[in-house]
């Protein structure tokens, strides 16, 4: 079931197996969800469902809506300033120009292969089961390769191979 609001979240815990989370929601809306998602699950006696999220990833060896009040508020942006962003993103003025890291560290997973895997885990922290990457660069297959790439080192290291 996808859900935002927190009726429908508390219905997700009720009654689904699992909640999918959108693009562009930060991790402080991600944690407060799991929560309600959570507490709806234990009071009605049943299973927290698992959590699926949708987040953009740009990985890389170096770095570079009117949205929802409740997003907003968790992305630790002033919504004036997310209102103005988007005013200039529609008027066509480029991302780079307009989205500070404050955005990225928001609304996305980037940064070097090992920071994206440290930002990955941080969801896994805040409940979600499953996060489904969108490569969101300009050479996705060289992103998802360059990432890969890191990922089987990590699992190596991890069981002492």
């Amino acid at each position: 079931m996808a859900a935002m609001g927190d009726r429908s979240l508390a219905l997700c815990g009720e009654i689904a197996d699992g909640l999918m989370i959108s693009n562009l929601c930060p991790l402080g809306y991600t944690e407060r969800a799991v929560g309600i998602l959570r507490a709806a699950a234990q009071t009605a006696g049943r299973p927290s469902p698992e959590v699926v999220q949708y987040v953009p990833c740009l990985p890389a060896s170096d770095t570079w809506p009117e949205a929802r009040e409740r997003i907003v508020r968790h992305s630790g942006i002033p919504r004036a300033e997310v209102a103005e962003a988007l005013a200039r993103l529609r008027r066509g003025e480029a991302g780079a120009a307009v989205l500070d890291d404050r955005y990225v560290e928001a609304f996305a997973i980037a940064g070097t292969a090992e920071e994206c895997v440290e930002r990955a885990a941080a969801y896994r922290r805040a409940g979600v089961a499953e996060l489904v990457l969108t490569f969101a660069g300009p050479h996705p297959e060289a992103d998802i390769a360059y990432l890969a790439d890191y990922l089987p080192l990590r699992h190596d290291a991890r069981h002492g191979q």
